[in-house]
């Protein structure tokens, strides 16, 4: 019997209502999620193979900053992020 190739559950994220998320990408069993709350804009990781807690990176505290795109690689390593100033 064949594995599926997708499944849903639960993660745990202690969102307030300050944080809006704006864009989301997945590889490998790690899911990165771009941020912005009060001027910040920040990256959450979950290693999802893991269960390990969600890490924050700060990206930037300038408000003209923001995440226009994320991408990342097919081993789930290494982010690319793109930010709308450039």
């Amino acid at each position: 019997m064949e594995e599926p190739i997708f499944s849903l559950r639960k993660l745990e994220w202690a969102s307030s209502d300050e944080r809006r998320l704006s864009k989301l990408v997945c590889s490998n069993n790690v899911l990165v999620a771009a941020v912005s709350y009060r001027g910040v804009s920040a990256i959450l990781r979950w290693n999802l193979e893991a269960q390990s807690r969600q890490d924050e990176i700060e990206i930037s505290r300038k408000v003209e900053d923001s995440i226009q795109s994320i991408f990342i690689d097919p081993t789930g390593h290494h982010v690319v992020i793109s930010m709308s100033t450039g």
